[in-house]
């Protein structure tokens, strides 16, 4: 398959929709199944389970705020460029926190729902 169908395969599948090209339909469920086996491990069922009211602001801060506490001390305390390398860190993981961990987790969200379009799809195109 060329990487632009696969691409697109990924594209759909991290979206939850079905792909355009019916004959990758085979290939976005086998991706989609594929997420889902992985999402099985405790911290990815974790991460993308369904929360509402205060538990959802909770679990959308727990990180970051683990990390403040463990990092402000740090940078506060050292000179020269160990408190450099602390800031660097802490950049470093708000902008995985905000910018890619949201992205990744996506894909396993969706992927139940990818899965059950696309293999209507490829049940279709089958028969």
């Amino acid at each position: 398959m060329p990487p632009e169908r696969r691409r697109a395969v990924a594209q759909a599948v991290r979206a939850g929709e079905a792909v355009a090209d019916p004959r990758d339909a085979d290939a976005a469920v086998q991706y989609a199944e594929a997420l889902q086996r992985a999402g099985r491990g405790p911290l990815i069922r974790w991460y993308t389970k369904e929360r509402t009211g205060t538990g959802r602001i909770l679990h959308a801060l727990h990180v970051p705020l683990i990390a403040a506490v463990a990092f402000v001390p740090a940078p506060i305390a050292s000179h020269g460029i160990a408190r450099w390398v602390f800031l660097f860190i802490a950049a470093y993981l708000g902008f995985f926190w905000l910018a890619v961990w949201p992205r990744l987790l996506r894909g396993f969200r969706n992927a139940p729902e990818a899965e059950r379009r696309n293999r209507a799809i490829a049940e279709s195109t089958h028969t």
